[in-house]
């Protein structure tokens, strides 16, 4: 079941996209997305993970990680998480020491206090209220960061969400004491622990799918090379005028003067 925050969050993305859908210009973009994810290299590999990931909830079910009552977390966690490392995944062979640093960042500190801040909630006129501060003052946070002209404002911004943060960080450290008795303390302690390890057991997928990808694009790059003779041909038509150049100097240097 959804929380306020999640409520207000879905009622003010329902908004705003139905204002967005209104424009043509829009709605062709959104077509061509949709177009785009029935492509074979994104199609496969998402349909691939979606796979995978029920597996590991079958484990995870089998060894006592996770509950039905997990759902809705981890239908937020793949929507937000799995699919942006699916996104990213050509990283998986490009960067270095990709598995640590997924690792590490599985089990930072930006991870437990995103928990922490979502374990209580506050009403749904506060969540409503809230939801559109938060998201202009991290847009105009973005556009300061990336254009200097807008510099002097990121210590306000950002002092202004670290207020926030604070304030919501306070509020659910007052919850917990207030509830400790009657919440199911096993229950928050797996809940905790779920994108921990759905991460990390999603990594392996991910790094098969970065593998797969460049498998694929040495072979479709040999096959161009092999369907397109014209530029093998100009590589060797090129290689000989170099080789009748050479020699041509070279007889030139043997003549006698």
């Amino acid at each position: 079941m959804l929380n306020n925050r999640e409520w207000a969050i879905l009622i003010w993305g329902a908004g705003i996209l139905s204002m967005l859908m209104a424009r043509r210009e829009v709605r062709s973009s959104v077509a061509k997305l949709l177009r785009m994810l029935i492509l074979p290299q994104i199609l496969v590999p998402l349909i691939g993970m979606v796979g995978y990931v029920v597996l590991e909830v079958w484990l995870g079910r089998k060894v006592w990680l996770w509950r039905s009552q997990f759902t809705k977390d981890t239908i937020v966690w793949f929507v937000i998480s799995a699919l942006a490392l699916l996104v990213g995944f050509n990283q998986a062979s490009k960067q270095p020491h990709f598995f640590r640093r997924r690792v590490v960042a599985a089990f930072g500190l930006t991870v437990f206090l995103e928990f922490f801040l979502n374990l209580f909630v506050l009403n749904l006129i506060a969540e409503m209220l809230l939801q559109p501060v938060l998201l202009i003052l991290s847009v105009f946070l973005a556009m300061a960061e990336s254009d200097d002209r807008l510099g002097v404002l990121r210590k306000p911004l950002s002092g202004l969400l670290v207020v926030i943060s604070l304030s919501l960080l306070i509020f659910s450290v007052r919850q917990l004491f207030l509830s400790w008795s009657q919440l199911d303390k096993p229950a928050i302690a797996l809940q905790a622990a779920l994108p921990i390890w759905l991460t990390i057991g999603l990594l392996p997928y991910i790094y098969l799918a970065a593998g797969v990808r460049s498998v694929q694009s040495v072979v479709g790059r040999n096959g161009r090379e092999d369907r397109d003779p014209s530029l093998n041909g100009y590589e060797r038509t090129e290689g000989s005028a170099r080789h009748r150049e050479g020699e041509s100097l070279g007889l030139a240097s043997l003549q006698p003067r």
